[in-house]
């Protein structure tokens, strides 16, 4: 095995280990946490796939990295996450739960700094559809899994007063920054949202989820299909009908073809664009996470932490998530004898 395959491995067991199961691992986290993941029910349409291991770890390594530097800058940072959940998520493949977004959120920059500081961030804005899952959101507020300064929206990501409560936190009259992770299941949020949180200082991570598009994308285009999605919601996620010009799949078009055309209308709004393409089963794409960076006069120190997992991402295949769910379920200690080539 190369020295850098063998780099590249240990570095993905401790990532996967540092979001292991809340019923070996919470402890080190919170311990009120373990006592909800004992008595956890996860929702029928709440199971994750195995490459979300790969979204949280990512998110963690970058709010990680995205803290440490900020509160050097900032009078107040934000934490956003427009498609919140519950606060957990249950893996199909381990029959196990981890943090979700929200508490990877609360809980890796809990760290003082030399002085005395605290990096965590200063508010959280989170906002979930769903009623049940909103009221989990809250009652983990409640508990102090989730800290006082948590705003929980239940209601449509897009919805106004989502955006005018962010604007009235970011726009104080002090030097703000936020960080928000967008995370829809499949074109949820719309391109006018993102257009608004592009006029305040802050970062975007956005999760372009083609696999899911593929779906009613080709359902639209299908001559036989007799339920078709509606041409609205295609036009409000990507801004116009810049869609229309990818020829369906029958006629050699491909989803993968929308993501020039969804850059480009972020193009115009933030100065740094990353892109991060994770493979999913038979090496066809799962989805893309899109980084959108306001260029900083320090020209955003965190860049680096996209820089140095992007290749760590796009090289797991089918054969790598399945040896690091080995590591996760305890069945194989190391991963020395795994060869990726």
């Amino acid at each position: 095995m190369s020295r850098k395959g063998k780099s590249n491995i240990k570095w993905w067991t401790e990532k996967i280990d540092d979001l292991k199961g809340l019923s070996e691992n919470a402890q080190k986290i919170d311990p009120a946490i373990a006592e909800f993941a004992a008595d956890y029910s996860p929702w029928p349409d709440d199971d994750v796939g195995d490459w979300a291991l790969l979204k949280l770890c990512t998110l963690r390594y970058y709010v990680e990295v995205y803290s440490n530097v900020a509160k050097k800058h900032f009078d107040k940072t934000v934490y956003i996450d427009l498609f919140a959940g519950d606060g957990f998520n249950y893996l199909r493949g381990v029959k196990d739960v981890i943090i979700g977004s929200p508490l990877v959120a609360r809980v890796t920059p809990n760290i003082e700094t030399k002085k005395g500081e605290n990096k965590a961030f200063d508010k959280m804005i989170l906002v979930e559809k769903d009623e049940t899952k909103a009221s989990m959101l809250r009652t983990l507020v409640e508990f102090g899994l989730l800290p006082e300064n948590t705003k929980v929206f239940c209601c449509d990501a897009n919805a106004p007063e989502v955006m005018e409560y962010i604007k009235e936190v970011l726009n104080d009259g002090g030097n703000n920054h936020y960080l928000a992770f967008i995370d829809p299941y499949t074109m949820e949020i719309e391109m006018d949202t993102l257009k608004e949180l592009f006029k305040m200082n802050g970062d975007l991570i956005i999760n372009f989820m083609a696999s899911s598009i593929q779906r009613p994308w080709g359902n639209y285009h299908s001559p036989i299909q007799k339920s078709k999605p509606s041409k609205e919601k295609f036009d409000k996620f990507f801004g116009d009908e810049s869609w229309l010009k990818v020829k369906p799949s029958f006629e050699g078009g491909s989803v993968n073809e929308m993501l020039p055309l969804y850059i480009e209308k972020i193009n115009g709004h933030r100065e740094i664009i990353k892109i991060i393409k994770v493979t999913g089963n038979k090496g066809k794409t799962f989805y893309y996470m899109i980084f959108a960076i306001r260029r900083t006069y320090e020209n955003s120190p965190w860049l680096k932490a996209i820089d140095a997992v992007k290749p760590r991402i796009e090289c797991v295949d089918d054969k790598f998530i399945e040896i690091l769910y080995q590591i996760y379920r305890g069945k194989q200690e190391t991963l020395d004898s795994f060869n990726p080539s």
